[in-house]
């Protein structure tokens, strides 16, 4: 068996569900965490959440972390791993796909300068972050998780508030990069469907015979959603930042 070392972006949704949807993509490799570290769970906690110095690194953050701790002599031995995986947000980073191909082959060059060997490097990014993953594969994300009157309206709100781009177009509902960052932050629009009071005063009498509150955590829903969702599914309709490393993992 291969085995893949892998560097993620430190969020409590991929920092506990991110080796599930691995294992979707190739069962057959060995997965190893590099980072983030993580605090041992609780009692009370059941899930794995990023060490407190690790939450919310992201970005330029990230792939410093990885070439810093690269530099460790371990990673010089060529029998011990196969390749290196970088896990993160795009966060509407690249402008074309070409930006996005050429930073993957520049940070592929900086990586085997710094192992010292030509050692495979793959980028899988979420686009314009992991909430787009959940979107492509609905029935395994929101549908599975959500009383299913609610799961219905709730995708007839989503479409309505993601802008002018067609579903079939997720990756792109950040919108343009302003300012560092995405000027639609999708996470949030999801966030803000679930606090729309107009929208959520017609789910009381679902929500009293549920006995639940309709509500969305990256913490909670999140992590189960990444862990369940088909990566297949996701190829489907994130074909700009995701498919090429997916398709390049999935047959090794």
């Amino acid at each position: 068996m291969k085995t893949i070392r892998y560097f993620c972006t430190g969020g409590y949704t991929e920092t506990a569900g991110i080796v599930s949807f691995l294992h979707k993509i190739n069962p057959n490799i060995i997965w190893k965490r590099d980072f983030p570290s993580v605090d041992k769970p609780g009692p009370k906690i059941t899930t794995v959440q990023p060490s407190r110095i690790h939450r919310g690194v992201t970005g330029q953050r990230l792939v410093h972390e990885m070439l810093d701790r690269l530099k460790n002599p371990a990673f010089k031995l060529k029998d011990s791993y196969d390749g290196i995986l970088l896990i993160d947000d795009a966060d509407c980073r690249f402008s074309t796909v070409e930006d996005f191909h050429s930073w993957v082959s520049g940070l592929a060059k900086e990586v085997q300068c710094v192992v010292g060997w030509d050692v495979p490097f793959y980028a899988l990014l979420a686009s314009p972050e992991v909430e787009a993953w959940f979107l492509s594969d609905w029935t395994n994300s929101f549908e599975e998780q959500y009383p299913g009157t609610f799961a219905f309206q709730l995708k007839r709100k989503f479409i309505t508030s993601f802008g002018s781009y067609p579903w079939t177009n997720i990756e792109s509902f950040g919108g343009h990069h302003v300012n560092g960052s995405c000027s639609t932050k999708l996470s949030a629009k999801i966030e803000e469907v679930f606090e729309n009071p107009l929208f959520m005063k017609q789910f009381i009498n679902v929500m009293k015979e549920c006995n639940t509150k309709l509500e969305y955590s990256k913490r909670v829903h999140g992590a189960v959603m990444l862990q369940h969702i088909d990566p297949q599914k996701v190829d489907r309709n994130c074909r700009k930042f995701f498919s090429v490393a997916f398709r390049q993992l999935s047959t090794l």
